[in-house]
């Protein structure tokens, strides 16, 4: 029984799969895909350069290698390219970096604006079902957190053509070598995988626990005077101080889940060193070609191919984070049940005034009524007042006549037509 519990919990956490987000987030990219362009070139600027870098210690350390001679003016041509090349590296990083500022706010504003106007558009009754923590926790704090994706989508892209053309050029030279480059992959992988899915299960409990805490801030606040008058103002301390707390462990749990990989890759990183300084030796001892500048690019290119292996891994886990979010925001944005749907046709410039109820019942809940089968009839010009104690209906006719919510049966008529008949933005401002 718990065993089912438990499955439903995490059913209810994560309602999309990773493909479906991946093309909502895809969808906010493509608008600015002349930014997006722009990022992939300097990013592959630098990659090109970074890998250039390493081939002109090799042509200088051939250079010393293959002469007696130590004069400076035999590496002199590799140490200028090297320092050319690290001024346009300095300025292609400056450009990244604004221009990765300007695209991440841009996909930000674009995602806020979105979900803003969603929620705008539903019915009253999305209000009432869905708690404001939520709505305020989705719009502000997670979505300024989503600011860094599309940087990091860009990053990613670009790290596996650096990691493929690192390994083309290691394969050149020896294979053997390369070889044992590749043996830790799978490891880091496995581990990956093994990781995806606690990450993905304590990124959605961390946002839903920050969505708690800023519901009791919302209602302590609206509340206060309420909170005051009934001496309440230490069961809601202590109510948030529990808030907190769980959402303190939850955090805790998320960083774990999220850097452990890091550690991991680090210590996988010192032993692929070791395999080969043990494997680059053995081929140094027998095979002729295999050189000292080559030995050394390899040992240089090291850092080359293992940094984007783990921004790769890194990253993975950190999209489960995103997801998380992106997964709130589609919950939040597409309820199509409760969208407030114009089905009117009818353009009226002025009403007469005409007004009829007719058998009208309407309830919040199902099953459980408010208004049962009330009828009534206002000539134009009349005036009527209603009556009732508090919570007798008063307030839902009027929110019934501007179709801020639709009747369960009966009719509204408005000059002899239903008021569903009526263009919304006519009925509620005429």
């Amino acid at each position: 029984m718990k065993k089912g519990n438990r499955s439903k919990s995490k059913q209810e956490e994560r309602t999309h799969s990773d493909k479906e987000l991946f093309k909502t987030l895809w969808n906010y990219i493509i608008p600015f895909k002349r930014l997006f362009r722009t990022l992939v070139f300097l990013m592959l600027l630098n990659v090109v350069f970074g890998i250039t870098a390493p081939l002109l210690f090799k042509w200088a350390m051939g250079l010393i290698n293959e002469s007696s001679s130590t004069e400076l003016k035999l590496i002199l041509p590799p140490l200028l390219g090297y320092f050319l090349i690290l001024i346009i590296q300095w300025f292609s990083r400056v450009l990244h970096r604004f221009y990765s500022y300007k695209f991440s706010t841009r996909i930000t504003n674009n995602i806020r604006n979105h979900v803003f106007g969603e929620v705008l558009g539903n019915k009253l009754d999305f209000f009432h079902n869905t708690e404001s923590g939520l709505l305020t926790s989705t719009i502000t704090n997670d979505i300024q957190e989503l600011s860094d994706t599309g940087d990091r989508f860009v990053y990613v892209t670009t790290n596996l053509i650096r990691l493929f053309v690192i390994l083309g050029i290691l394969f050149y030279f020896s294979r053997w070598l390369t070889f044992s480059a590749l043996i830790f992959m799978p490891f880091l992988f496995i581990i990956i995988l093994l990781m995806r899915n606690y990450t993905r299960r304590v990124s959605s409990k961390w946002r839903k626990n920050w969505a708690n805490v800023n519901q009791n801030i919302n209602e302590s606040m609206r509340s206060i005077q309420i909170c005051k008058a009934f001496n309440r103002e230490s069961e809601n301390i202590k109510k948030m101080k529990d808030l907190n707390e769980e959402t303190y462990r939850s955090s805790v749990r998320r960083g774990f889940a999220i850097f452990i990989v890091g550690p991991v890759s680090d210590l996988l990183r010192h032993i692929l060193t070791i395999v080969i300084l043990l494997v680059g030796t053995l081929e140094y001892n027998h095979l002729a070609s295999f050189t000292v500048s080559v030995f050394y690019l390899f040992i240089f290119l090291l850092d080359y191919y293992y940094y984007p292996v783990l921004a790769l891994a890194r990253n993975i886990n950190s999209f489960q984070s995103a997801f998380a979010i992106l997964d709130r925001i589609i919950k939040v944005t597409e309820k199509p049940q409760i969208k407030e749907v114009d089905s009117g046709r009818i353009h009226q410039e002025r009403f007469k005034g005409e007004l009829e109820f007719e058998k009208v019942n309407f309830s919040y809940i199902p099953e459980t009524p408010i208004i049962k089968n009330i009828s009534f009839h206002v000539n134009p010009a009349q005036r009527v007042a209603l009556v009732g104690h508090t919570g007798s209906g008063k307030t839902t006719i009027a929110s019934l006549l501007l179709r801020f919510y639709d009747i369960d049966s009966g009719s509204i008529k408005i000059d002899g037509n239903n008021i569903q008949s009526y263009l919304l933005d006519d009925l509620r401002t005429r």
